[in-house]
């Protein structure tokens, strides 16, 4: 049942600070508001990617990840969308620890 709670009370504020800001604006920003917006996609698919693909250590090397990730870098610039890149880095990395062992 708390987690229920939770899960609601986190639904709850979602809602509100994005309805109460939605409200304010009247549905309009600013068109530098709206050129910044759009990088927030790429900025958070970053964020979430580049950790896994650089070694726990400070040097870097050349594993399973960052060569999955290159493949993947190497589709992005190709197509230009998400679910390709990460098709081909999951499929790269698969095949490459296929591959080693």
């Amino acid at each position: 049942m708390e987690a229920i709670l939770i899960i609601a009370g986190m639904a709850a504020v979602t809602f509100f600070t994005r309805f109460a800001m939605i409200a304010l604006l009247g549905g309009s920003v600013a068109s530098w508001v709206a050129n910044w917006l759009k990088y927030v996609p790429v900025a958070i698919f970053a964020a979430l990617v580049v950790p896994g693909l650089l070694p726990p250590g400070k040097t870097a090397q050349a594993g399973p990840e960052a060569l999955a990730g290159l493949a993947g870098l190497l589709v992005a610039r190709r197509a230009g969308k998400v679910l390709p890149t990460i098709v081909a880095g999951l499929a790269a990395y698969w095949l490459i620890r296929l591959a080693v062992g």
